[in-house]
């Protein structure tokens, strides 16, 4: 089957968040299914390596403009590339300084519309659209109406739902008679998000349990109605996680860690984060690399931090994010020096020395779709302290090769994180070592969900576009 993948980031060429993970390694899984799967991006020049992109030599005519499309192959699959520069060529993705930018609306709006009329421009038919998250809802809309192919939206987290104001009808592309309940209005604007779940052929999540948890009220972000009243209900699908981007035998940025005998390389980089950080040594070590979210549960843990070192352990934050978290948790590592190191950065070699060094890593969302970070840390030694929702409750068997918690309360992660660092520090260590050793022999690569994918695009054929 020849499938078109549309998202707003794909790695390696652009990331932001773990959509970019997904959209840059279910392709490959999906390709070496047989499957002809080739990808579309914005042109955002300022993030891609221009030696690997080359122009088409096709312009994509979209609402009488021309737009040039460019193709590369830098992900290990085709990828098109749709320029734009004064919508794409930014310093940022989707905004800059924690805003996203005034004309978001058009942005998409455009990537979404090329993304129905791509086929025709760039000679190459596909027998199916996979659209990822709000950026690419509205090519469903667009599919629809115009005959294309049947669409598969998966949402990655429907927190983002690409919500405008009615003036915006036409800079996303829709007429003016889209604008009612039963296609892109709702609750008086428009709701990108929405109008694609109802043109859809299927709807799909990254994990089974969020598949469900979107459906309620506690989790539907207003939606639920809308997903819960779908011809077909939403299937949830659990990511992957690229084995070979994510090997610590065999990652230059830490010391190797071997999956049969992991204690040398957990203590060698356990240490040199130590000293990167200026922790105090000879401490358990739980790790935390995210967006300083609510989502995430950050606030969770920054109210749980006296109990938390008071229970022994060192603390290292990496991430970006909400100003009060950033300013707590600032204040939290002068006031607390070689015991907590907070890093205000996204840095990938920093990232894999937390995970691969830690002891524990501490995953306490409110929601989580799906979630990369949990799997990382198992797959580099590190054991998981997750709460039971999403991907999470997916991924994390309690007292196996993590340890799982229900409240999003800080008092619940305190008392996980002590049930944890008592099967770490009793004995010998036997029982921790095993599940350290669970942990990294899981299997979390693409191939199971690719073949899922591949059903589902047949039953989505099937239902048509």
């Amino acid at each position: 089957m020849k499938v078109l993948f549309l998202a707003a980031e794909m790695a390696p060429l652009v990331k932001v968040g773990g959509l970019a993970d997904v959209a840059g390694s279910l392709p490959p899984a999906l390709r070496a299914l047989g499957h002809d799967v080739r990808g579309f991006l914005p042109f955002y020049r300022r993030f891609l390596d221009p030696a690997a992109c080359r122009p088409l030599g096709r312009n994509l005519r979209l609402w009488g403009l021309e737009y040039p499309l460019h193709y590369t192959e830098e992900p290990g699959f085709p990828v098109y590339l749709l320029e734009a520069d004064g919508l794409y060529d930014r310093p940022g993705v989707y905004g800059e300084g924690g805003d996203g930018y005034h004309d978001n609306d058009l942005r998409y709006g455009v990537f979404a519309a090329a993304g129905a009329a791509l086929g025709e421009a760039a000679g190459w038919r596909p027998d199916l659209l996979h659209l990822h998250d709000w950026h690419a809802a509205a090519t469903a809309v667009h599919a629809r109406l115009q005959g294309g192919p049947p669409t598969l939206l998966t949402i990655h987290n429907l927190a983002y739902q690409g919500v405008f104001a009615r003036e915006s009808l036409g800079r996303l592309g829709f007429a003016a008679d889209l604008f009612h309940p039963g296609a892109v209005e709702f609750h008086g604007q428009v709701n990108v998000l929405k109008g694609g779940l109802v043109a859809a052929g299927r709807v799909g999540t990254v994990s089974p349990t969020y598949a469900g948890e979107i459906c309620t009220r506690d989790y539907g972000e207003g939606l639920e109605g809308v997903l819960a009243n779908l011809a077909h209900p939403p299937v949830g699908i659990l990511n992957g996680l690229d084995q070979a981007r994510w090997n610590p035998a065999a990652d230059a940025a830490v010391e190797p860690v071997d999956a049969g005998n992991p204690r040398p390389g957990k203590a060698a980089n356990k240490a040199r984060v130590a000293r990167e950080l200026d922790l105090e040594e000879g401490r358990p070590l739980a790790g935390m690399v995210t967006r300083l979210a609510a989502q995430k549960g950050v606030d969770l843990v920054v109210e749980a931090l006296p109990d938390l070192l008071a229970s022994g352990l060192n603390l290292a934050v990496l991430g970006d994010g909400d100003r009060e978290l950033l300013r707590s948790l600032e204040e939290a590592s002068r006031d607390h020096p070689g015991r907590l190191a907070f890093r205000r950065e996204f840095n990938d070699p920093l990232a894999r020395r937390i995970y691969a060094g830690s002891d524990l890593f501490l995953v306490p969302s409110r929601f989580e779709p799906c979630g990369l970070t949990q799997m990382i840390a198992m797959r580099y030694g590190s054991v998981p302290v997750v709460r039971r929702t999403g991907g999470l409750a997916d991924t994390v068997r309690d007292g196996e090769d993590g340890f799982v918690f229900a409240a999003a309360k800080a008092q619940a992660l305190v008392e996980a994180v002590r049930r944890a660092l008592a099967s770490l520090e009793g004995g010998r260590g036997q029982e921790w070592l095993e599940l350290v050793r669970r942990g990294m022999s899981r299997d979390f690569s693409w191939d199971r969900s690719a073949g899922r994918y591949a059903e589902l695009y047949r039953e989505t054929a099937e239902v048509g576009a």
